[in-house]
């Protein structure tokens, strides 16, 4: 599980659900100008789709929720993916059913209309969390999140492996940009390890702009390829961001080249070896 952006502390991931609360309730101020209504249907109870759900509380208690199930027992899944098969889908569709005639959507339906509901799922329902059980799924959540996520992220040795929001491949190849999330410790310096590839490419010299949360913390630039194939680069914090609990670092290329990589077409500039936060 990718708590740094299924969590809701750091600002990449706190910036995503909010801007999905607002879209929602957006979205329903649209429906109803058409006479049209909007309701939230988490159908398994996941860490995203309960956090998703902290968020739009948050913003009101305006948008009804169904009380989809707990979770989806493993032989409803396809084999192949894991979308659901049939058997899940029709017990799905009556909890929809149930829902739409409990809150009279349905002119002239009522509920007895519905066929005894699957044995497999009757038991198997999330109820809505009490104001109280909210904020303890909140705190928790929070927790477990802010727990998950270090001052390092090294793939030589795998720390910090799941920071990485996306940009880095498995073998470190990095092309436009890379976004990772730190946690802030008390360090004031960001540390950069890249490697540049052993075949001399024309994109070299480039540079590499750096953001911490919004805020240009500077450029790197590399140079060609020398004895060293590894080369370590400091910037300090912009003061700006210095005391942040988390810390999202944006990293964009100024150049790249276009590749094979086990036949998949790739943009490639340099490998990531690590990046840290260091006093």
């Amino acid at each position: 599980m990718y708590l740094h952006l299924h969590g809701g502390v750091t600002p990449e991931s706190t910036s995503r659900f909010e801007a999905a609360a607002d879209r929602l309730y957006d979205l329903q101020g649209r429906l109803a100008e058409y006479g049209g209504r909007l309701v939230l249907a988490p159908l398994e109870s996941t860490l995203f789709h309960e956090r998703l759900l902290q968020f739009v509380r948050a913003r009101g208690a305006g948008i009804p929720v169904l009380e989809g199930m707990t979770h989806i027992r493993a032989e409803h899944r396809l084999d192949d993916n894991r979308h659901t098969n049939g058997v899940f889908n029709r017990a799905a569709a009556w909890r929809f059913a149930e829902f739409l005639l409990d809150e009279g959507w349905v002119p002239g339906g009522v509920r007895s209309q519905l066929p005894p509901e699957s044995e497999l799922y009757r038991d198997n329902r999330r109820t809505p969390a009490s104001d109280a059980e909210s904020e303890a799924q909140v705190r928790e959540i929070e927790s477990l999140a802010a727990a998950s996520i270090g001052p390092r992220i090294d793939l030589e040795d795998g720390t910090g492996c799941k920071q990485v929001y996306g940009g880095i491949w498995p073998d470190g190849g990095v092309g436009i940009s890379f976004l990772a999330a730190l946690s802030n410790e008390g360090g004031r310096t960001l540390r950069l390890e890249v490697e540049r590839p052993r075949r001399q490419t024309g994109v070299y010299p480039l540079e590499l702009e750096v953001e911490v949360n919004g805020v240009s913390a500077g450029a790197i630039a590399l140079e060609p390829r020398g004895p060293e194939a590894r080369v370590v680069h400091d910037l300090e914090l912009p003061p700006e961001v210095a005391d942040a609990p988390f810390l999202d670092v944006l990293v964009v290329s100024s150049a790249w080249v276009q590749e094979s990589f086990e036949g998949i077409r790739r943009l490639h500039a340099y490998d990531f070896v690590s990046l840290e936060l260091v006093r």
